[in-house]
């Protein structure tokens, strides 16, 4: 696994996929914001999925900018289906949840070295016809970005 070069003090980089969906992108996790958030308030599963983030960045089912219920186009989403989750706050993997699909979000902007900075993920349930894709995407999202909603993919 090839890690970043430039990685600020007290932040876990990784290498997936641009909001294009085309080449590759750097993106960082806080450790003591997000992840020490988690672990500070009693939410170790939350802060072991941080670990799924690279696996949907390098694989995801869709990438979206916007959240389309508040207005907020300052973030990308990206969906996916890890193969695995944690069993509870132990490090313990079971297969992935059946009928939900993983979304992290990032910030639009990078910082000076290019990287994106992950602000937050979650499980959500999944659209039925679409793999990967968050049920009622088409609302949740401003703008589908890849795959391109010329590709042919079901209800897009």
């Amino acid at each position: 696994m090839e890690i970043p070069e430039k990685c600020p003090p007290g932040f876990i980089a990784f290498y997936g996929r641009p909001p294009d969906g085309r080449g590759r992108a750097e993106f960082i996790i806080s450790k003591g914001g997000l992840l020490g958030h988690c672990k500070s308030h009693h939410a170790r599963q939350k802060a072991l999925e941080g670990f799924l983030v690279r696996e949907v960045a390098n694989n995801p089912a869709g990438i979206w900018r916007g959240l389309d219920r508040d207005g907020t186009t300052s973030i990308f989403a990206y969906a996916g289906r890890p193969p695995i989750t944690f069993l509870g706050d132990t490090t313990v993997e079971i297969p992935r949840l059946t009928g939900k699909t993983f979304v992290f979000y990032v910030s639009r902007h990078v910082n000076a070295a290019g990287q994106r900075r992950v602000l937050y993920w979650e499980w959500v349930d999944e659209d039925e016809s679409i793999p990967g894709f968050p049920f009622d995407h088409q609302v949740r999202y401003d703008e589908r970005l890849w795959p391109p909603p010329e590709m042919n993919t079901p209800n897009s």
